[in-house]
Parts: structure tokens; C-alpha cells; sequence
């Protein structure tokens, strides 16, 4: 399988060690999927919630009026 379990071949005395083999990479999966998850959301946040602020430019007035008073965005 994923985790490396296999039908017993060596028998009955190989198999506490197995299990030990087996929890460790586990723990390893799961360490490595917490980082990897952390990253990926710390991109997202990065890319899509930073705003660069831009000096330096002109004003330019609108050419047509707002079709509304308020914008509501849901993000």
C-alpha cells in the first residue's frame, strides 16, 4: 500500500518493527502535508490580499456617473 504495508512474508517477528516503520511514515506524511498546506494558503494570502500602492499618479475624473452609492464585494 501507500504506507508501505505488506502481506507478512518474514513473519510473526518482523512485524513490531514494521509497525513502528510504518508510524513513523506516517508522522512524516502527516508533518510534510501540514507544511506544504501552510505554504500553500500563505501564497494565496499573499498574492490575492496584498495591494501595491502605487505613487506618483495623475487624478482622473470619471467620464460617466455611478450606477450606485455603495460597491459590496464578498470575497
Amino acid at each position: 500500500g501507500i504506507l508501505g504495508n505488506r502481506d507478512s512474508k518474514l513473519g510473526k517477528p518482523s512485524i513490531p518493527r514494521r509497525r513502528k516503520w510504518v508510524k513513523r511514515r506516517e508522522t512524516w506524511l502527516v508533518i510534510l502535508g501540514v507544511i506544504l498546506h501552510a505554504v500553500y494558503m500563505l501564497s494565496i494570502f499573499d498574492i490575492y490580499f496584498k495591494t501595491p500602492i502605487v505613487h506618483g499618479m495623475d487624478l482622473v475624473s470619471p467620464r460617466f456617473s455611478p450606477s450606485a452609492k455603495r460597491l459590496v464585494l464578498l470575497v
